[in-house]
């Protein structure tokens, strides 16, 4: 007996459990491994409150822990039977209330990524299929995800890392990146936004004024050639979208070229205590559209789906860009087009990076529905307007999720 017990200490030495370990709890644990997405930033799970800790240990327990028995496979319960978790009963699809507009699922529950129509550019202007869609989701979402644009992945890279390096600028060297119209330069973290900074500039579509935001930031040569570089392919790729976009509307030939275009990269300051926090606040652009490089490590991004009145998220994919209408796109189209209410929120610990190519007006800054969009079944529904003074409508209402172009209708 006693040679079985100084046996049974020696197995619990090697097993790093000692003698006075119930023998319920040293039953061995298999290796498991990681899943591959464990390491990656913008799969982080958020933080889970009390409610839904509990929940998760009552429904998951033969996932996370170890099993004290054998499992059995347990019959699933039918939908319509199951127990609504705090108690009530299950109210019936028919006696559902509509949710309000922008209401989100409370914290701690999962929410499923729209699925956001993916279209190729290289075949949206030939394919009449590939045309519907892209204008079927801009009409319906309001935003859309477009592959085939010809900008080279490593130029991305070098455009992020040039974004990082800006970024690390102190703040004095920030501030130099001034308005030229409101809201059109350097914006640092601010009450309303305490995780949001951001550089701007505006005409990304002119080379001069590339060259002064970066000599204004003292860019070192290889910076000033991405940023430029980048500009350039950007511009060409907003002018494409904006110009398949119209033909899909029926309004063949129309050209952007000359439209100004406002160039902004953002970062969101993201720490352990701010997960689970906004990044920023729910808001509309308002623009034309916008071209979204989004990061494709952190996630965070969230539209307000029309169908739903959710807000749901948008995951990145990698090498491509989501493509964003904005208010001036539903003004121009005479409300064809949807301007998109988006937010971001923190779902990681690590800083998130975004780059965006912002088509903002025609360049005498008056915008108007072409007569083609005008007719006896859809008559005029906005009255025409000076693009900046429509911005600064936004900025003294605080108007920013398309409210204030209410205050525009014909």
């Amino acid at each position: 007996m006693a040679k079985l017990t100084r046996n049974a200490r020696r197995v619990g030495r090697l097993s790093g459990h000692t003698g006075d370990t119930p023998a319920a709890s040293r039953q061995r644990v298999p290796w498991r491994r990681e899943p591959l997405c464990a390491a990656r930033p913008d799969k982080a799970a958020p933080p889970v409150s009390p409610v839904t800790a509990s929940v998760s240990r009552r429904t998951h327990a033969s996932k996370y822990s170890r099993p004290s028995s054998p499992p059995t496979k347990a019959k699933p319960t039918p939908r319509h039977a199951r127990k609504p978790i705090g108690g009530g009963r299950r109210v019936p699809p028919g006696e559902q209330k509509a949710r309000p507009a922008g209401r989100t699922r409370q914290r701690g529950t999962a929410m499923a990524a729209v699925e956001v129509p993916v279209i190729d550019l290289r075949l949206a202007g030939a394919s009449q299929e590939e045309s519907a869609r892209l204008r079927a989701a801009c009409e319906r979402l309001g935003c859309v995800r477009v592959t085939g644009h010809g900008v080279p992945p490593e130029l991305l890279a070098e455009m992020k890392a040039a974004v990082r390096a800006l970024f690390d600028l102190p703040d004095d060297a920030k501030r130099r990146n001034a308005d030229v119209i409101p809201g059109s330069g350097y914006v640092p973290p601010s009450a309303a936004n305490p995780l949001y900074e951001a550089f701007g500039l505006l005409d990304a579509a002119a080379p001069a004024d590339v060259d002064a935001f970066c000599a204004r930031l003292d860019a070192p040569p290889h910076l000033r050639a991405t940023v430029k570089s980048y500009a350039e392919r950007m511009h060409d790729v907003i002018v494409d979208v904006a110009g398949k976009l119209a033909s899909s509307l029926g309004l063949e030939e129309h050209s952007f070229k000359d439209w100004p275009c406002q160039f902004r990269i953002n970062r969101y300051n993201y720490t352990e205590g701010t997960v689970g926090s906004p990044g920023v606040q729910t808001h509309t652009d308002s623009g034309f559209l916008t071209v979204l490089q989004e990061d494709e490590c952190v996630g965070g991004l969230e539209v307000l789906d029309p169908a739903t009145g959710e807000f749901v998220p948008v995951d990145p994919v990698a090498g491509s860009f989501l493509i964003n209408i904005g208010d001036v796109g539903t003004a121009w189209s005479n409300g064809r087009l949807h301007n998109v209410r988006h937010r971001v929120q923190c779902v990681a610990p690590v800083p998130r990076i975004s780059i965006a190519m912002f088509l903002l007006a025609p360049k005498d800054d008056r915008v108007s529905a072409p007569e083609a969009f005008v007719d006896e079944g859809h008559p005029r529904r906005y009255r025409e307007f000076n693009y900046d003074d429509y911005r600064r409508l936004r900025l003294s209402t605080g108007e920013r999720a398309g409210e204030a172009l209410a205050r525009l209708a014909a």
